[in-house]
């Protein structure tokens, strides 16, 4: 095999691997999920936080909503504390939250429902 060759087969055998889609890990899906979330926090993004997570308190995402709006919240800070599977479909995560009170580390569930991620709120401990 020529130098010619040795070298086009190698890009064709590149472009068919950059082509193909990129698979994510479950824990890849969980944490970008967890991301999103915790942004939106920071943010005061109320809508993406309805869209990301199932608030089990209310049993429809117009009275979640509603409920959200009344919330008045001065987060300045989130990270991701770790992230454990339990199952295929379900994840135990643990966030860090700063607000004017100070610091607080919470657990939350995370579980797949329909092919999409959600973070499970509004459970006590």
């Amino acid at each position: 095999m020529g130098k010619k060759s040795l070298i086009g087969l190698l890009l064709l055998l590149l472009l068919i691997g950059c082509s193909t889609k990129a698979t994510f890990t479950p824990e890849m899906e969980v944490e970008k999920l967890l991301q999103n979330y915790l942004k939106a926090l920071e943010n005061n993004d109320l809508s993406t936080l309805v869209k990301l997570s199932d608030d089990i308190r209310f049993p429809d995402k117009k009275e979640q909503m509603k409920e959200y709006l009344d919330i008045n919240s001065e987060i300045s800070e989130t990270r991701i504390i770790g992230i454990s599977a339990i199952s295929p479909t379900e994840f135990e995560a643990t966030i860090s939250v700063v607000d004017v009170d100070g610091e607080l580390e919470l657990k939350f569930p995370v579980k797949k429902e329909k092919n999409k991620w959600k973070l499970i709120v509004g459970q006590s401990f």
